[in-house]
């Protein structure tokens, strides 16, 4: 499932688009398929931090 996190911090707001591949009880860490320069990349990032979610595809 590929899905894109908005989230939001004091640097202001980024978007993930990619697969999930822990979702704890404070963090989620991503593997970014987009943009295709970053594609392969983890990411973390808190839970609290999260404005939007979204599922591209299934």
């Amino acid at each position: 499932m590929i899905v894109t996190f908005i989230t939001q911090d004091e640097n202001g707001f980024h978007t993930y688009t990619g697969h999930v591949v822990s979702r704890g009880p404070t963090t989620i860490v991503m593997l970014l398929t987009e943009p295709f320069n970053q594609a392969g990349r983890s990411v973390q990032f808190p839970i609290t931090s999260v404005v939007e979610e979204k599922v591209i595809s299934a």
